[in-house]
């Protein structure tokens, strides 16, 4: 099983919070089990803000997607189904409304893709926050921008390579410093 996101707890403004990023494969069913996975996750979650943001691979509705083209309705069933079973809702967004673009012969394709979801605990410690979706520039795919959780700048969008998980000891290596006692 391919797990496709990342868990990281944090803690800032004096509160425990969970930080999930996910990318969601292109098949449906990969990305149920996606679904199920983050479902799964709602135990440790308990009473602490969740966010959970990324490139889900798919839209909610007919109205994220600009050309004739058509979602799958399952895939945005399956989609609307997460959200209820999880309590998440979409933040606030600002910016670009298609943030993925899929370059296809004649014509491109733009898809609202990638989101910010949280929980309603996230809400209440952070009621102003939202998601600014900014110029694309390294990838097909809008940067998005936390606002009002905490401020601070940290100069350069983070960027991770899928390949280097696939190299020889990546696993163990990252393994071993997150053991390491800070």
């Amino acid at each position: 099983m391919i797990n496709t996101f990342i868990v990281v707890f944090t803690f800032f403004s004096h509160t425990y919070s969970l930080v999930t990023i996910v990318y969601g494969v292109n098949d449906i069913y990969p990305r149920r089990v996606l679904w199920n996975q983050l479902v799964d996750l709602l135990d440790g979650v308990g009473d602490d803000p969740w966010i959970v943001l990324g490139d889900f691979n798919t839209v909610l509705d007919a109205s994220e997607i600009c050309d004739l083209a058509s979602d799958s309705h399952t895939a945005m069933d399956d989609f609307a189904a997460f959200l209820n079973d999880t309590g998440l809702v979409v933040l606030p967004s600002g910016g670009y409304l298609y943030l993925a673009q899929l370059l296809r012969r004649p014509r491109s394709l733009w898809k609202k893709l990638d989101r910010m979801l949280v929980n309603d605990r996230w809400l209440l410690q952070w009621p102003n926050t939202t998601c600014f979706n900014a110029t694309p520039r390294t990838s097909d795919h809008s940067p998005l921008v936390l606002h009002g959780a905490a401020s601070q700048n940290f100069g350069r969008c983070f960027r991770f390579d899928n390949y280097l998980a696939k190299s020889p000891g990546f696993i163990d290596l990252v393994r071993s410093i997150l053991e390491h006692p800070m």
